[in-house]
């Protein structure tokens, strides 16, 4: 990837001058603005075959993480694309979410019953509790707790970092998925209302998503963001609206069979596809460093944005 952003940098630099946003940042005698790009987003296959992804995490140490339940295993991509085995045997997968203070955990589900695993420092694992229920989501928040839902009960429950489980809220309807900011858990429901309950057991409801919709995600502005089927049958990603009645705010179209996705903390997208096979990176967002001082700075590839201006030409 910082070959590619070199290649860019040199052709966008060569051949004309970028368009720049509003928002300037400055540094000494200079200033910095984010770079807009004319351009469609860097799209590459990650080096990994998976059979059948159901999760994937950008994790604080930028490496992505992908979980295959039928080969009952996390695989680990870092950030120059090497492909490891972290964790292997996990019977049940379903899904991970990665806290701040106690590190990687898995949620493994079986018919009746849940099980949530802890993945240690030095590598080994260990359980964090036996949940009496088939458990849906799994969210992680800043005070080393973690949150899922009942898939029968309607139930929100938050487990502690030594497996102490508590019954936050029971909601109206079955839970989809869940996540987690500071404030509490964000749940999608079963007819696609979005709800907040927080840590000490308040509800709202606090917009719609489609009711094909099936798993949440937070992007790098905290915005809540749902991959569900649209009208045309299509997979999309789309965010929360304030009534039933309106469109889906489409924020972009997904390959079908996406089963998963995450994003970056640049708000890059990653995808996970059982049917291709395959994982996916989008990239639209980068941070180039600046030719006189070295800071990074921001530049998005965007579709919408302005050409840029013919390169300068100088007689003397």
């Amino acid at each position: 990837m910082k070959h590619l952003v070199s290649i860019l940098l040199t052709a966008i630099f060569c051949t004309g001058l970028p368009a720049f946003a509003d928002d300037e940042i400055v540094s000494g005698d200079h200033t910095h603005q984010p770079i807009l790009v004319r351009s469609r987003p860097v799209i590459e296959r990650l080096p990994l075959k998976v059979i059948h992804p159901v999760d994937v995490l950008h994790n604080s140490l930028n490496e992505t993480l992908v979980a295959d339940s039928s080969g009952q295993m996390v695989f680990r991509i870092d950030s120059v694309g090497q492909v490891s085995t972290l964790s292997r045997n996990l019977k049940g997968l379903a899904r991970m979410a990665e806290s701040k203070s106690m590190g990687l955990h898995f949620l493994l589900t079986e018919q009746r019953q849940s099980r949530i695993i802890r993945i240690t420092d030095n590598g080994y694992s260990e359980e964090v509790c036996e949940l009496p229920f088939a458990a849906q989501g799994l969210a992680a928040d800043d005070f080393g707790n973690l949150w899922t839902c009942s898939q029968t009960s309607n139930a929100v429950f938050r487990i502690t970092s030594s497996g102490e489980r508590t019954l936050i809220a029971n909601l109206a309807e079955p839970a989809k998925d869940l996540v987690v900011d500071s404030l509490g858990a964000t749940v999608l429901l079963a007819s696609g209302k979005v709800m907040s309950v927080t840590a000490g057991g308040a509800t709202d409801m606090i917009g719609y998503l489609p009711a094909s919709a099936w798993r949440l995600q937070l992007n790098a502005d905290q915005q809540i963001v749902a991959i569900s089927r649209g009208t045309d049958d299509r997979c999309l990603l789309s965010g929360v609206t304030a009534t039933s009645e309106e469109a889906a705010d489409r924020l972009a179209i997904v390959p079908d069979g996406t089963s998963a996705f995450a994003f970056d903390a640049l708000g890059n997208l990653i995808l996970a596809n059982p049917e291709l096979r395959a994982v996916t990176r989008v990239t639209s967002q980068f941070r180039v460093p600046c030719p006189h001082c070295g800071q990074l700075v921001p530049m998005v590839f965007s579709a919408d944005a302005p050409p840029a201006a013919a390169p300068m030409r100088r007689s003397f």
